[in-house]
This record gives structure tokens, C-alpha cells and sequence, in this order.
């Protein structure tokens, strides 16, 4: 004798299919990995043309065989005006103009030029954190800065190229090149931190060109000639541009 169909009763709850919720969650899963997969690519070369792409800039030839990420921007600014913003980042200097939450401790970035962070010469460390800091590989004031990391995690190059357009605009270049560790977890989050990278360094490129273009804007008001605002600004004076209310904003 067949048993009885209970799907008719009000009370009858069919079993769940779990396994089908778990294939529809892999499935999820595998979309945005193939898809992030094919944007990373070009993630990581934003706003760079092909000129600059294929270009060989200072600090290329370090850690031989390496991954590399190229973006740039282009700043209404003389390379003089964007400089001070460079040489002075850091923790515990200028800050990164980037989400100062995360990659500050939220600290703010600097809104001012420092006057007392405007000097790098190579051997130099800049501050990356409370524990770790970068290098100063090579550096030529005004035209470009390459900044080394050599840890656990890996090993890699940081480039800032300021190229001049015209009188009063400039290319900012920057370039990663390195390679992390072969512990396969310290490759596994370098490869998802890469989602992260994309919204800081972002941010940081466009707040740094905002500061430099306010800066610009601010000495021609002035009439105070390119790269001589230390001439006129006080060790304690910190010249340039107020910024928003908020710091660490990701636009």
C-alpha cells in the first residue's frame, strides 16, 4: 500500500534542499571570482596610457622578475607644486591622502604643506606604519621618487614620476613592481587585497591631485612664483590649501 501524499495538510512543511543553496552560493562565488579575475588586469593599469605603460622609469630594475601596477593621473599643477605633497607622505608625516582609517590609524592626512617633511635624500625611511617603513631607493626633487619595502611579505618598488605636459599641468606616474612571499596564504591576500588596492590608491591619486591643483590655484593668487612657498611660510606656518571638514573621504 502507498504512503499516504501529506503536501496537502496545511501543516506540511517539504524538506529544504541545502545542497541546492550551497551549489547556488558556489556558483555566486565562481561568477565574481572569474570576474574579478578579468578586471584585474585592467584594474591595475587605470588611467595610464600606452606610452606610460611600456615606459622604463627608475627603480624598474629591482626584485628582477615582478608583478607591476601602473597608474597615473593627470594634475592642473606644475611638478613643483605637486612635490611637497610627495616627498612629505608617511605615517606619522603627511599621511597618504588616501582613507586615513585604514592605512593611517586614523590619523588625517595632511591638508598643508609641512614644511619640517620636505626633504628626502636616498637611505631615508618613510614610515608605513608604527612597525614597518619603506626606503628611499633614489629621488630626484620635482621629477621622481622610488621607494623600496623588503619583509616577510614580500619585496616591492614604489615609483612617483611627475611628467610636465604644458606650464601648467603635469603627469603623476606611479608604479608598483614586487613579488610576495611564496607562502601560498600571504599570496592568497595579497590576490584579494587587491579589490582593496583599487579603492585606496584611487582615492589617494585624486585627493593628492585636489591638494596640488588647490595649491596651484592658491600661489597664483598669490603671485608667489612655483616652488617657493618655504620663502614665505614660517616653521610653524603650514602653507596651503584648508581642505574639506573630513579627512580620509573616498571620492
Amino acid at each position: 500500500m502507498p504512503l499516504p501524499n501529506w503536501r496537502w495538510l496545511p501543516w506540511y512543511e517539504a524538506p529544504r534542499p541545502k545542497r541546492r543553496y550551497a551549489r547556488r552560493l558556489l556558483d555566486v562565488l565562481a561568477y565574481l571570482g572569474t570576474g574579478w579575475l578579468l578586471l584585474r588586469p585592467w584594474l591595475r593599469r587605470l588611467g595610464a596610457n600606452q606610452a606610460e605603460l611600456r615606459r622604463t622609469y627608475p627603480g624598474d630594475d629591482l626584485f628582477g622578475h615582478a608583478e607591476v601596477i601602473t597608474r597615473a593621473i593627470t594634475i592642473e599643477a606644475r611638478a613643483s607644486d605637486i612635490w611637497p605633497w610627495i616627498v612629505q607622505m608617511g605615517y606619522g608625516r603627511g599621511g597618504w591622502y588616501a582613507i586615513d582609517l585604514i592605512d593611517n590609524l586614523g590619523r588625517s592626512s595632511a591638508r598643508r604643506i609641512l614644511p619640517e617633511y620636505q626633504r628626502l635624500e636616498v637611505g631615508d625611511e618613510v614610515p608605513s606604519s608604527p612597525r614597518t617603513a619603506f626606503r628611499v631607493h633614489d629621488v630626484e626633487p620635482e621629477r621622481f621618487l622610488v621607494l623600496t619595502f623588503d619583509g616577510k611579505a614580500g619585496a616591492a618598488s614604489w615609483l612617483f614620476w611627475l611628467e610636465p605636459i604644458d606650464d601648467n599641468s603635469t603627469r603623476l606616474v606611479e608604479r608598483i613592481r614586487g613579488h610576495a612571499s611564496a607562502n601560498p596564504l600571504i599570496q592568497l591576500t595579497q590576490l584579494l587585497g587587491d579589490a582593496g588596492d583599487v579603492v585606496m590608491m584611487l582615492t589617494h591619486l585624486h585627493n593628492l591631485k585636489r591638494r596640488a591643483e588647490r595649491s596651484a590655484e592658491e600661489r597664483v593668487a598669490r603671485g608667489v612664483a612655483a616652488g617657493s612657498w618655504a620663502s614665505e611660510a614660517g616653521p610653524s606656518e603650514r602653507w596651503v590649501s584648508e581642505g574639506d571638514a573630513s579627512e580620509g573621504e573616498a571620492r
